[in-house]
């Protein structure tokens, strides 16, 4: 009650909306306990659910999705996600990239206080990265990243479909081979390479590993490649920005990255609908 006090709610605009706050909270089980003793993740989820309530034209959201468990977090979204359909003003504050993508329209960078960049989201992620690395500079538009002191860089990446050369896309159910060219000055040993897929709204498809996959990675040295083989692309219709980094296994120190500069294309010549190509079998049976 103090709370929806204070945002500007009466007692009476309190009580008609109690059960509704208690539900979207998920708090009627403590709702009686002092907050003192509520959880961080219990005392957000208390206050967005007031905060939502209030019906404001501006909403502040301050890594409030950083707590609670996925329903809660998935809720959290739905209800910004009505917001803005309502045409409300949202200002998201978050270190998490992909809400960032599925959010905003626009997105400020901030460094110690101060503003780096105001920009579309991809770009601003683009740039937040490279702070928060702290080693990378002289990053162009397209995102492929320098990083001072680092021995490796990605030269070229090339997307081929080894069950049939002539194409420049890859048919839905196919096989793809990405190839990460490289030239490195010096001897590394004990990195490892992160591969992530996006569709072209920015959310993410597919992320792993080389260590995940259980490929850990040689001594890299000189001019070569580094291949990624997927057996079976199961994504239907569109264009499919990946990003690439090489990471030491020691400290996680980011060596090079290579982000949304590439991409490949998928055809699907069936009429499913979607994102994600499920083959698909029928059967009636008749008693």
């Amino acid at each position: 009650y103090l709370n929806a006090a204070l945002l500007g709610l009466s007692k009476n605009e309190v009580d008609g909306l109690f059960e509704s706050i208690l539900d979207f909270s998920e708090q009627a089980p403590r709702i009686d306990d002092p907050v003192k003793h509520y959880s961080s993740g219990e005392y957000v989820k208390l206050a967005f659910a007031i905060a939502v309530h209030v019906d404001p034209d501006i909403l502040l959201v301050d890594e409030v999705l950083a707590v609670g468990d996925e329903v809660f977090q998935q809720k959290c979204l739905e209800r910004v996600e009505d917001f803005q359909r309502d045409g409300r003003t949202i200002l998201f504050v978050t270190h998490a990239a992909d809400l960032v993508r599925r959010i905003c329209s626009r997105a400020v960078v901030l460094h110690h206080g101060e503003m780096v960049a105001n920009t579309e989201p991809g770009e601003a992620i683009r740039i937040f990265r490279e702070h928060l690395h702290g080693t990378l500079h002289d990053a162009p538009p397209s995102g492929d990243m320098t990083i001072t002191d680092s021995p490796f860089t990605f030269t070229n990446v090339t997307f081929t479909h080894p069950d049939s050369s002539d194409r420049s896309y890859v048919l839905a159910g196919g096989n793809l081979r990405v190839t990460m060219q490289y030239t490195c000055s010096e001897p590394l040993d004990d990195t490892v390479l992160a591969f992530e897929v996006r569709n072209e709204r920015g959310e993410m498809m597919f992320a792993t590993t080389s260590d995940i996959s259980g490929a850990p990675l040689p001594r890299l040295s000189g001019d070569g490649e580094l291949q990624i083989d997927i057996e079976s692309i199961p994504l239907l219709d569109g264009r499919y920005p990946v990003s690439i980094q090489l990471r030491s296994h020691h400290d996680g120190a980011t060596l090079a990255m290579r982000e949304n500069v590439d991409a490949f294309e998928v055809m699907h010549p069936g009429k499913e609908q979607g994102q994600v190509l499920m083959p698909a079998r029928f059967t009636l049976n008749v008693r």
